[in-house]
């Protein structure tokens, strides 16, 4: 191996903690070689966030406790069902509802009405509500219009209060002698629009929102008949579909109930795909970009701190400065990300501290001023 190879793979292989070999890989090297270095240090600590959001799921909110949850929509969804609503998904993605084989399409009073109420046998309360509306949160419409209208209901004891979310305490000061000894809570719901669902739990007896979720129907299949497919499920090698006969006795099977929650959490996990692609994608973008511009900046950084006068190393040119800068920020890059998938939640900052560092410790050591 000749001289000047040993060399070159001695600053290489130095560069990652050697704050010499950086400055002379950045002097003698190609321009290249420097890009490939500066190309891993900004993609390396942003594989922990892709991870983690590639790993995410739409029913992900259902992992917590959910206070019955799933017998709340399993039932509702039957019994809606029996109740002869249907929900279509056509070409468009778009969701539409029939009531006994007929165009569903409430009126703009109407479409803040429940469609169905699901009531604890024990307790006489609104446990769960479903909703469906024919507006959509593509036009001026938004889904927080949507919620404020749902959630401006508050409950006692199964009576609805009319309200909104931030008058709570003026609810209360109103109360009879007889409300004030009862609990004052909101009810779960799950909301169907045309370009997409929302459920929302709450704590029991409390107006505590526990947990939510939702998304789109862009990646659902077309059907016609999308609460069947919820409720048809197979046990044993026998699949049921809920009918009047059978409603009560399915509704004491654990193994149905379960099946049928697990058909919801497949379309839940479909709903979300639009939203995590996206979060993915503008992730990746603006955390790139910051670190980009960071990468660049400490280069700029390098550069005005050897121009003093006894500064031995003021002859580098700004281009070469940048290029000592590319070498120096792989090693931040791959520790930031080591560290982002031991600690995940702080991944997208140990990349900004530890470049910050690595240029500090190298303009204080090697690129200091010579008295």
């Amino acid at each position: 191996m000749k001289a000047e190879t040993k060399v070159t793979l001695f600053n290489v292989l130095g560069s990652p903690f050697s704050n010499a070999r950086v400055v002379e890989c950045g002097k003698t090297l190609p321009w290249w070689s420097a890009l490939i270095c500066f190309i891993l240090g900004v993609f390396l600590p942003i594989i922990p966030t892709m991870v983690s959001i590639s790993n995410s799921y739409g029913s992900q909110f259902l992992t917590s406790n959910t206070y019955g949850y799933d017998v709340q929509l399993v039932g509702s969804t039957m019994d809606i069902y029996l109740n002869g609503y249907e929900f279509s998904i056509d070409d468009e993605h778009e969701l539409s509802a029939t009531k006994d084989g007929v165009k569903y399409s409430p009126s703009a009073e109407q479409d803040i009405l429940p469609i169905f109420q699901y009531i604890n046998s024990e307790t006489s309360q609104v446990d769960f509500e479903v909703y469906y509306t024919i507006r959509s949160t593509r036009g001026s419409s938004t889904l927080d219009d949507l919620l404020d209208v749902v959630v401006a209901k508050t409950y006692i004891s199964g009576t609805a209060i009319e309200g909104t979310t931030d008058d709570l305490d003026s609810i209360n000061s109103n109360l009879t002698s007889e409300e004030e000894t009862k609990t004052l809570y909101r009810p779960s719901f799950i909301i169907f629009y045309p370009s997409g669902v929302y459920t929302a739990i709450y704590k029991p007896t409390t107006t505590t929102l526990s947990t939510s979720g939702g998304g789109d129907w862009k990646h659902h299949e077309v059907t016609n008949s999308l609460l069947r497919d919820y409720l048809t499920v197979t046990v044993s090698e026998t699949t049921y579909v809920p009918n009047v006969e059978n409603q009560t006795t399915l509704m004491k099977t654990t193994a149905y109930i379960d099946g049928a929650f697990d058909n919801w959490k497949q379309s839940f996990n479909l709903s979300y795909l639009t939203s995590k692609d996206n979060t993915l994608l503008y992730s990746t973008l603006i955390f790139e970009a910051i670190y980009i511009g960071l990468t660049f900046f400490m280069g700029l950084m390098i550069f005005l701190l050897t121009r003093g006068k006894k500064n031995y190393y003021r002859y580098l040119s700004f281009f070469t400065c940048q290029k000592i800068n590319a070498w120096s920020c792989f090693c931040p890059g791959l520790l930031a990300m080591i560290l982002g998938f031991i600690l995940p939640n702080y991944a997208v900052m140990f990349f900004i501290i530890l470049l910050g560092l690595r240029t500090m410790w190298l303009s204080m050591r090697q690129l200091r001023p010579q008295y």
